[in-house]
């Protein structure tokens, strides 16, 4: 069992549909680096991009303004709104394998939706 947050499903959102990339290029990119291997399950946690600082660890500075905790926190919303977009068509193109949790829930109901989701596949 591997678990992971990055993998084939995140490359095609974020390089493919983000980025501007051909998703099907990144796709077959990809399969070839992992040699065909795709994720049992992916689970998206999908939040809109206008609750998602709400519910990050991204803290102010002195000024107010969002510190970034990672290269992906200096994206414009635009950005987070094509890689949500690009997840999604994900989903409907894979609906056997990806699934989506909605993350506007409590953390104890995403874990509980989660451990729903994994425990099959223990």
């Amino acid at each position: 069992l591997i678990v992971t947050d990055r993998c084939l499903d995140a490359s095609i959102a974020y390089q493919g549909f983000a980025r501007g990339l051909d998703p099907k290029l990144i796709e077959n990119l990809s399969l070839l680096a992992t040699q065909g291997r795709v994720p049992d399950l992916t689970i998206l946690l999908d939040l809109d991009a206008e609750q998602v600082s709400t519910r990050t660890d991204i803290s102010n500075d002195a000024s107010g303004q969002r510190e970034a905790q990672n290269r992906f926190d200096t994206e414009a919303e635009q950005f987070h709104r094509r890689v949500r977009e690009g997840f999604l068509t994900l989903v409907r193109a894979h609906p056997e394998r990806i699934k989506v949790i909605d993350a506007s829930r409590t953390p104890e109901e995403i874990h509980r939706e989660i451990v729903r989701l994994v425990e099959p596949l223990l």
